[in-house]
């Protein structure tokens, strides 16, 4: 298989879980590649000695390909380094195959990312495609994916039409009346209403989740995301030391993959599977009040 899409690697301090990935970008051997660092924290040696190791990983290229590297010097948090990189990144191609160090890829995810990149490539309605399906097999018809007003960032590809909304709606949102498009979008008032506190405690907060903040570019824009039938991603990253992904017995640490079967099939239509969007729901932010563990809807 040879990527003519750019892909993009973002990294920190992880050099096993770097290894795994860039063995399946590898595999892939894209024609361009992004590789994207945050800094260590230069008072701490061991960090300094994991983001060394780290790049040495990703700095290791044995096939023909165009690398480009932004890689911070100082750590500047995973939030800003991804948000920066991806502006850096989009400043330079209109398209992009996006994985973080912990999102292990089926290696048929970049084959579907890239043939829908082309086939939606000026369709404003669609602003990402994603990889990771939470609730492994959803087939509905003989589509090969569908559409949904959610979409996770494991594994996941856009366009610069649709990331250069993301900071004018970062500014958008001290307007509060642009809060309302969150439940006009969505409909279903639980869905709104634990979206916009997410997107609240993220606009408030310096330490705030940028995938939210994504979200709510894409509500803003009523853009949908492009969700494969088949589960293509696996977040293999659950552990104490991760960003955000912290609890190691989750229902959603290590999900197994499967691949997708070519050629795609495209839905008859263009607009959400709402049906889809709220077993999602469901199964991504669903607890028990007993044991507080994610209950997972089949």
């Amino acid at each position: 298989m040879k990527i003519k899409t750019p892909i993009a690697l973002i990294v920190y301090n992880r050099p096993l879980l770097t290894a795994k990935v860039f063995e399946k970008i590898a595999s892939a051997k894209p024609k361009k590649l992004f590789l994207i660092a945050d800094g260590p924290n230069l008072s701490d040696s061991n960090d300094i000695k994991l983001c060394n190791r780290t790049r040495a990983i990703i700095d290791d290229i044995n096939w023909e390909c165009e690398v480009l590297r932004n890689y911070s010097s100082r750590n500047i948090g995973c939030n800003n380094r991804i948000i920066t990189g991806l502006d850096w990144l989009f400043s330079l191609v209109d398209e992009c195959i996006i994985l973080e160090d912990d999102c292990l890829p089926d290696i048929s995810f970049f084959k579907f990312c890239q043939e829908l990149l082309t086939y939606y490539e000026q369709d404003e309605r669609i602003m990402m495609v994603t990889g990771n399906n939470p609730l492994g097999n959803w087939i509905k018809g003989n589509a090969t994916y569908h559409f949904s007003n959610f979409g996770g960032v494991w594994g996941w590809a856009t366009w610069k039409r649709a990331w250069n909304l993301f900071q004018p709606a970062s500014d958008a949102w001290v307007n509060k009346n642009t809060h309302e498009c969150i439940k006009n979008v969505l409909v279903n008032k639980v869905h709104s209403k634990h979206r916009l506190n997410k997107c609240i405690q993220s606009f408030n907060s310096q330490k705030g989740s940028w995938d939210y903040k994504w979200s709510f570019a894409r509500l803003l824009n009523s853009g949908l995301t492009i969700v494969p039938n088949k589960n293509l991603i696996s977040n293999i990253g659950f552990s104490k030391k991760a960003s955000h992904t912290k609890n190691e017995s989750s229902s959603r640490a290590n999900e197994p993959i499967d691949s997708i079967t070519f050629p795609i099939i495209h839905p008859l239509g263009v607009y959400p599977d709402r049906y889809f969007d709220t077993l999602k729901f469901e199964t991504t932010h669903s607890h028990s009040n007993n044991n507080n563990k994610l209950i997972t809807v089949v």
